[in-house]
């Protein structure tokens, strides 16, 4: 986990897309001061990413999940930094760096990755332009 957690993601987000589903997972960091917002290590995203395997794994493992075993799904690992504004009367959170890390597929081979690269792309900027 990385520095500060209590959890390997913060943020567990599935939806349904084009042909396929995609769960995203997101580490998110924050800071009262723009410039300390921590950022993962290399170790770190490493470590994240043997989280997205082991989902990988389970999906295929789990009786439960028995309906999902052949559909497509891809499963992103990605970071979120965000500044902590308080004020007397309130604290506010704002997004001010979103990155995507890495990629993990399952039957995906009849998914066009062209289309879709910048469909992930996009997701994990989190409405950050």
């Amino acid at each position: 986990m990385a520095s500060g957690s209590q959890t390997p993601a913060d943020i567990y987000s599935i939806a349904r897309r084009d042909g396929y589903w995609h769960i995203m997972l997101i580490q998110v960091k924050s800071s009262k001061v723009k410039d300390n917002i921590y950022e993962l290590s290399a170790t770190e995203i490493k470590q994240f990413s043997e989280l997205a395997k082991l989902i990988k794994s389970e999906i295929s493992n789990c009786d439960i999940l028995e309906d999902y075993k052949k559909k497509p799904i891809i499963i992103t690992t990605g970071y979120a930094g965000v500044l902590s504004i308080e004020t007397n009367k309130t604290l506010q959170h704002r997004l001010t760096k979103a990155k995507a890390y890495k990629l993990f597929k399952m039957n995906a081979t009849n998914l066009d990755f062209s289309i879709i690269n910048e469909k992930l792309i996009t997701s994990h900027k989190l409405g950050l332009k």
